[in-house]
């Protein structure tokens, strides 16, 4: 039990400095995934892979709103690849196209201005 406890400290110190997936040993992702191998069924662990790729959303919806598509896109894909079932990943996806598309709209010259 201690062992998980220094690993949930571990996790929640790397997940506050936004050290999510990387580097390999030092991330959030790496110290819950050990958490779970010695507790499967450890819900703390869980939620905190959970929140990473929450993090990673809202990162994708700012960097959408920044005008940084490419960026928001690699957000999407790396909470795609922890957990591929997670429900915020495609109401995220239409969010960010929608936001990219009404930055198109208004970045692009009117038919009038031809």
């Amino acid at each position: 039990m201690e062992r998980i406890e220094k690993l949930q400290e571990m996790a929640a110190k790397s997940f506050k400095k936004d050290l999510l997936t990387t580097p390999d040993k030092k991330s959030a992702y790496y110290f819950y995934q050990q958490i779970l191998l010695l507790d499967p069924d450890n819900e703390p662990a869980k939620v905190g892979l959970d929140q990473i790729v929450e993090r990673y959303l809202a990162w994708a919806v700012n960097a959408a709103y920044e005008k940084q598509p490419a960026k928001a896109r690699s957000y999407i894909a790396r909470s795609n690849l922890l957990d591929t079932t997670h429900p915020s990943i495609e109401p995220t996806l239409r969010q960010v196209k929608i936001i990219n598309d009404s930055c198109l709209l208004y970045t692009s010259p009117s038919p009038r201005d031809s």
